[in-house]
């Protein structure tokens, strides 16, 4: 009996954590490198299902890259997707650090900017 009641809070639990992680604000992201991911859902069944049933279920940020957790409603799996490709190259985080550093601009600058665009 205890063991049904804890995994039943378990289960009420992680659904409000998925209503309410909230996906607002603007992203910076490449468009192709986002979509070719998306559509290529790893799907735990034999059949791939239509993209409708895929839904994007909360957003993980560090700074300006963002990671978009996918959930089909049909086979129940949670696939990641970046919003750009790390190639070992200069993240965006550390490229616009750079810029502002060498435009002579500090933090509240750059904050002041974000908040501007509705960045999160």
């Amino acid at each position: 009996m205890g063991s049904t009641k804890t995994t039943d809070t378990r289960q009420k639990n992680n659904n409000k954590k998925e209503n309410t992680d909230k996906m607002e604000g603007r992203r910076l992201i490449d468009v192709r490198y986002f979509l070719e991911n998306a559509m290529n859902f790893p799907h735990n069944d034999l059949f791939s299902y239509a993209s409708y049933h895929v839904k994007i279920i909360r957003g993980i940020k560090k700074g300006l890259i963002s990671k978009f957790v996918l959930k089909c409603d049909m086979c129940q799996v949670e696939h990641t997707v970046n919003s750009k490709k790390t190639n070992g190259k200069l993240n965006i985080n550390g490229a616009i650090v750079n810029s502002f550093v060498n435009i002579g601009y500090g933090f509240s600058q750059l904050n002041e900017l974000a908040s501007s665009l509705n960045m999160p």
